[in-house]
């Protein structure tokens, strides 16, 4: 199922790569490069999704150590290869921005490919279910979850879609700043994904074993442990903003607009934090489609028209569409914990010991 939807979707994406870009108001100095980066990346989607895939089934085997060794060797691997695909180095001929994407998808591939060669070896249970079988109850359960999932990723995309057409209405910089910016809040955010991904299987073993009594503990120490990450990495980004935004760009200019960026959207650092634990017990109990209604209206009702509102009315500023985020962000806070407190969710576990 995942080969088959990403394969599609890459494909799809791929014939509609520069339709999107030019929905999106790419300047036509950047057109050229942003088409050749979004193609190559449309065609790499089967192999994102596979490892996604593979990183999800490890740990829910209970081995989330593999998964963290992998993300750290694909982040290793982009450091070192992504420059030297950029600008050349020996054989490699100087790929420019095409190398940047480039040398993702053969970090990913590589990445890809030794794990399953180890899952398959260490694990017998995964071995002896390659053969391909059709279990309709299996499959409605993957579609019954993973549906409203994916819905949500295409929701958070679709309003990125939206909100970088409003960025570029200020210019290159905006767009450049945007970018950068968007590479820092991705690190900054990793914790907090992290310990919200373990908390959805933690969330979602104890629920199935009808030990719910656990999952306040869980979710107390994930609040804690993910709040202090994020403050500090809140004061990290802060104090060498400046010096992030000079290392991809000279221009004092991207740099100034990179601190302002980095100051507003770092309040949401904590604030994320939070909602991935508390949408990460949601959606162990399996209960995708709260998330996904939450995700609508905080994308749709609130961050889109506040990005407008603040940075074309209110500030005539880049800035309102920074803030934007962290307003939501505190919505979604609010609502999510809401839902967590009125426990329906608990009706929506799918898999209970009896």
């Amino acid at each position: 199922l995942t080969i088959i939807i990403s394969l599609n979707f890459g494909t799809v994406g791929f014939i509609v790569s520069l339709p999107i870009l030019k929905l999106l108001n790419t300047p036509d100095t950047l057109l050229k490069d942003s088409l050749i980066y979004l193609q190559i990346y449309m065609l790499s989607i089967p192999i994102t999704g596979l490892l996604n895939y593979i990183m999800a089934l490890t740990r829910g085997l209970g081995n989330s150590k593999l998964s963290f060794y992998s993300s750290l060797s694909l982040l290793i691997g982009k450091i070192i290869l992504t420059p030297l695909f950029i600008v050349g180095f020996y054989i490699i001929p100087p790929l420019g921005v095409a190398g940047s994407i480039l040398s993702t998808v053969i970090i990913e591939t590589v990445i890809t490919v030794l794990m399953v060669l180890y899952v398959t070896k260490k694990y017998p249970i995964v071995k002896d279910s390659l053969k391909l079988s059709i279990d309709k109850y299996i499959i409605s359960k993957f579609i019954k979850i993973g549906l409203p999932a994916s819905l949500q990723m295409i929701i958070i995309s679709s309003s990125a879609v939206i909100i970088t057409s409003f960025v570029s209405k200020f210019g290159e910089e905006a767009i450049a700043v945007f970018g950068i910016g968007n590479r820092i809040d991705q690190f900054a955010f990793l914790p907090a994904l992290s310990l919200g991904m373990a908390l959805t299987t933690i969330s979602s073993q104890n629920l199935s074993a009808s030990k719910e009594n656990r999952i306040n503990e869980f979710f107390k120490w994930s609040i804690i442990i993910s709040s202090i990450i994020s403050i500090v990495v809140a004061i990290l980004a802060i104090v060498l903003a400046k010096n992030i935004f000079l290392f991809f760009s000279k221009s004092k200019e991207i740099s100034e607009m990179g601190i302002e960026y980095v100051k507003i959207t770092s309040i949401s650092y904590l604030i994320m934090g939070i909602v991935f634990s508390i949408q990460g017990i949601i959606r162990g109990a399996g209960d995708t489609f709260a998330i996904l209604v939450i995700k609508i209206i905080s994308m749709f009702s609130v961050r889109i028209p506040t990005s407008y509102i603040l940075a074309f009315v209110i500030m005539n500023s880049p800035n309102g569409i920074w803030l934007s985020f962290s307003i939501t962000m505190i919505f979604e806070m609010i609502v999510s914990w809401l839902y967590l407190r009125s426990e329906n969710w608990k009706k929506k576990i799918v898999f209970k010991k009896v």
